[in-house]
């Protein structure tokens, strides 16, 4: 896992976006988080964040020339992504 996503404090909490039973949200601490994540989960968290801060693909060439996996792990959290703002928009609506 990167220096990046390592930074902040361990102890903050998380909210996981799911709902408990009783319609309580759950929050889950950065270092448990590390537990239910994959290094895989974080290589393509990298590659997202580093695709939508630099505005490019990482590789030269447009999507078709793009890694399959990368395609699919920059899709799969833009569409998160897009979801978490709906969700916050419909919110505070």
């Amino acid at each position: 896992m990167s220096d990046r996503l390592r930074a902040g404090k361990r102890e903050k909490l998380w909210n996981s976006g799911v709902d408990d039973d009783n319609g309580g949200k759950i929050f889950v601490s950065y270092g448990d988080m590390e537990s239910y994540l994959t290094d895989e989960f974080f290589q393509c968290w990298e590659v997202y964040l580093l695709s939508e801060d630099i505005g490019c693909l990482p590789f030269t060439g447009g999507w078709a020339e793009q890694p399959e996996w990368i395609v699919r792990a920059i899709m799969l959290f833009k569409r998160e992504t897009a979801l978490w703002e709906q969700k916050e928009h419909e919110a505070n609506n």
